[in-house]
């Protein structure tokens, strides 16, 4: 999923004021937990998007983990539309789809264990 793709859905299923730039901050955001996180790369080494190129810029999960990004957009609106029970339900669902792919990423490619093999 591309970035402007992501923002288009969530766009489309949950209509909202914020602008790309805004959205990109929170795309940003969860990519970093992405790279850290699940993937294990040094803070220091995460990769930032800008505006420019997020029409063919694609982000680090890829299908069917890629719903970690609409979903993550989403608890974002509303908790900053101040609807905090729909944001209660949006994070829950996030945390849900992202606990997913952390186990999908942990069994499959098993990041620890190639940095454990790098550094000795």
């Amino acid at each position: 999923m591309t970035i402007k793709e992501c923002f288009d859905f969530v766009d489309e299923v949950k209509p909202n004021y914020f602008s790309n730039e805004r959205k990109l901050q929170w795309i940003n955001e969860v990519e970093g937990l992405v790279q850290t996180k699940v993937l294990l790369i040094a803070p220091e080494d995460v990769i930032s998007y800008t505006i420019d190129g997020i029409d063919t810029k694609l982000m680090f999960a890829l299908p069917p983990h890629d719903n970690i990004y609409p979903a993550y957009l989403s608890a974002m609106i509303d908790f900053w539309n101040g609807e905090y029970d729909r944001y209660a339900n949006t994070k829950r669902m996030f945390d849900e789809r992202f606990s997913e792919y952390s186990r999908f990423i942990a069994a499959a490619y098993r990041p620890a264990l190639k940095w454990r093999h790098i550094n000795r």
